[in-house]
């Protein structure tokens, strides 16, 4: 699996975006997947997502161990995530929380130009000792997505499916019903995706490591806030 088919995108409908393309500029190294004109204030020091990768410098090393990518309480936030739900069902949810509606659905997958929409169950759960909820989807009796909501459209959502027989984790923060704070993907134990974002949009570092061997695929810094997907190229 190459670098460039991971998913990096999701929404609260898990909208997903596919990195390709290539850019024909030899002399300043660009995000592939974006329109050229639009990065005059995004600096990439890699871009080899359709290769190998570059070795990986220890400082990006890819685990949630890494100081130099997540924050103490960011580390704390991804490692409890797993075992946060790893017992959930659509009658039973996280420690402190009670049952208040279980109902059918159907969920619109955007992949590309196609879309999917599959009926998932959804459980909704209230905590006992704030006004905190989450709203968990099932695909059968599989738990596949979480959304959590300290209150109304501030929270995260975090995405659990199997990748290449290994589990993933897709994990977003979300602010006023914005994503605003991490975005990230890890198959296993190792990060493939990382940024931020800030009302919508990314800032600031922004990396991606080909799955197979670690190594960095792209690493860019988006100096100011950026639309990634207003300017984000279409298939071809």
């Amino acid at each position: 699996m190459r670098l460039r088919n991971i998913i990096i995108k999701v929404s609260l409908i898990f909208c997903v975006g596919k990195i390709f393309g290539q850019t024909n500029q030899a002399d300043r190294l660009l995000i592939p997947f974006l329109d050229d004109e639009s990065q005059s204030n995004i600096i990439v020091t890699v871009s080899d997502l359709d290769g190998d990768g570059q070795p990986c410098p220890m400082e990006y090393t890819n685990l949630i161990s890494n100081t130099n990518l997540f924050s103490v309480a960011e580390q704390k936030l991804l490692t409890e995530i797993p075992f946060k739900y790893k017992d959930v069902t659509t009658n039973s949810g996280p420690a402190g929380t009670v049952l208040i509606s279980l109902y059918k659905t159907n969920i619109v997958i955007k992949v590309m130009d196609r879309t999917v929409k599959t009926e998932n169950w959804v459980a909704d759960f209230q905590y006992t000792n704030s006004e905190a909820r989450e709203e968990i989807f099932f695909d059968g009796q599989t738990m596949t997505a979480s959304r959590f909501q300290i209150k109304p459209n501030n929270g995260y959502t975090a995405v659990f499916f199997q990748e290449d027989g290994m589990s993933a984790l897709r994990f977003m923060q979300v602010k006023q019903g914005l994503m605003d704070g991490l975005l990230v993907e890890f198959h296993g134990d190792h990060c493939v995706s990382y940024q931020h974002e800030i009302q919508g949009k990314a800032i600031g570092k922004f990396f991606m490591w080909n799955p197979l061997n670690n190594n960095l695929g792209l690493e860019a810094e988006f100096k100011e806030p950026y639309d990634l997907e207003k300017h984000r190229l279409q298939p071809q």
